[in-house]
């Protein structure tokens, strides 16, 4: 193979391992575990990316992988094994109406508004999947200062 083919081989090699990973029925944790696949795959398309010029395309799904699929396995601690296509479409039909129902929507992609609207709507839409996957998020907490322990009494000692 010429050496300017190995980043797609290198690539192709992670993007088989995290296939092979996300089609577990158990997801992996730990070190060895989904994080270290999808950072694998990252890193490959990434230098995919670089020894092309950014001349490869990146799509929809492949954003998915490398933007969100972590989040989803912290999230949820599910393999994508125990979930379908479906739900992905379904979000993303929820996330198009409620663009349009709450004017979140922008046509011009360029207009300063866009920014703003597409973050306002992600947040909404992220609020409401949090609460409708029943996911628990706990707010960090301030240490706890110890409360002071009451001081015992002190008895004088008997005078001979």
């Amino acid at each position: 193979m010429p050496v300017e083919h190995a980043p797609f081989m290198t690539a192709l090699r992670a993007l088989r391992g995290l296939n092979q990973m996300a089609n577990l029925v158990n997801l992996p944790c730990g070190p060895y575990g989904y994080s270290l696949a999808i950072r694998i795959w990252r890193e490959a398309w990434q230098d995919l990316r670089r020894h092309t010029g950014n001349t490869v395309s990146e799509t929809n799904s492949i954003h998915t992988i490398l933007a969100h699929l972590e989040d989803y396995y912290d999230l949820t601690g599910e393999s994508l094994v125990k979930t379908t296509d479906h739900v992905v479409e379904q979000a993303h039909q929820w996330l198009h109406q409620e663009l349009r129902k709450t004017n979140l929507w922008v046509r011009d992609l360029e207009s300063p508004k866009h920014g703003e609207r597409l973050f306002r709507a992600v947040m909404r839409h992220n609020t409401y999947t949090v609460r409708a996957m029943r996911i628990e998020v706990r707010q960090p907490q301030a240490p706890q200062q110890a409360a002071p322990q009451p001081q015992a009494p002190q008895q004088e000692a008997p005078q001979p």
